[in-house]
């Protein structure tokens, strides 16, 4: 995968959904605590911290960019829910920013088989394994990631993450048609535009590879995103002087052959 695609999987997937995971009020009891409190600090005893506390401060810690932080949280948190699907997929989305792929497949696969209908627990298996180069596996859980349902907000992520999974088992319309499916759902993607394009690339369209990583670098530009907008600029060039030589090279060929005849 991309380095473009794990950025956004990170953020946009993992941080996004840990969020939304956390919605286990029913049978939990919420305490208040501010953003800068530890609860291990705090002068409650360890036996009164609840799965909720542990979980909105894995909440926080992610936010903060302390995926680590989070993930111990996390791990306290299933000692006391062991049997809770959503703590393991979310623990699954941490272990993926901090490139533990094979954790993160194992417990994405607890959580399946806790709650199979639990699209983030596909969703983050299919990413690590993914990462972990097992793409048609990681395709069949994207879609049924799919087929469950994923927030608006994310559902480009997923297609051109796919998208990206197809390109490497040489499925390159199936590649094409996902990153599609991902700019008509988000047009600001420029990840599914470098996607798609090196797609392009790989069936031998030069013209419209150079199309999306044109579009793919405008994009990135606009956002500040400077790396990924230089990564593209050059894939442009590098076509663009390609072609150029290509065609010199067309037009020199017949000449040589009318010298060589003439002489």
């Amino acid at each position: 995968m991309s380095s473009i695609s794990k950025v956004m999987l990170s953020f946009s997937v993992a941080i996004a959904l840990l969020i939304e995971g956390f919605s286990i009020r029913n049978d939990v009891q919420a305490v208040q605590y501010s953003s800068s409190s530890n609860l291990q600090n705090q002068a409650i005893s360890i036996a009164q911290i609840t799965v909720e506390d542990w979980l909105w401060q894995a909440v926080e810690k992610a936010n903060r960019g302390d995926f680590r932080g989070a993930i111990s949280d996390l791990d306290r948190a299933i000692e006391l829910h062991p049997n809770n699907a959503r703590l393991y997929a979310n623990r699954a989305g941490l272990y993926l920013i901090v490139d533990e792929f094979e954790r993160s497949e194992a417990d994405a696969t607890r959580a399946i088989a806790l709650s199979p209908d639990q699209a983030l627990a596909y969703f983050n298996r299919a990413a690590a394994r993914h990462y972990l180069k097992k793409y048609r596996p990681a395709i069949e859980d994207y879609t049924q990631a799919l087929k469950i349902g994923v927030p608006g907000d994310t559902l480009a992520v997923l297609y051109f993450s796919r998208g990206e999974a197809r390109r490497m088992i040489r499925d390159l319309t199936g590649s094409i048609a996902d990153n599609t499916t991902a700019i008509q759902i988000d047009p600001t993607s420029g990840e599914a535009y470098d996607n798609r394009g090196l797609a392009y690339l790989d069936q031998g369209d030069t013209e419209h590879a150079i199309a999306d990583f044109q579009k793919a670098a405008e994009l990135f530009k606009e956002r500040g995103d400077q790396a990924n907008y230089r990564a593209a600029l050059a894939r442009v060039q590098k076509l663009q002087m390609s072609r150029h030589d290509t065609k010199s090279r067309s037009i020199k060929a017949p000449l040589h052959k009318i010298l060589k005849v003439m002489f």
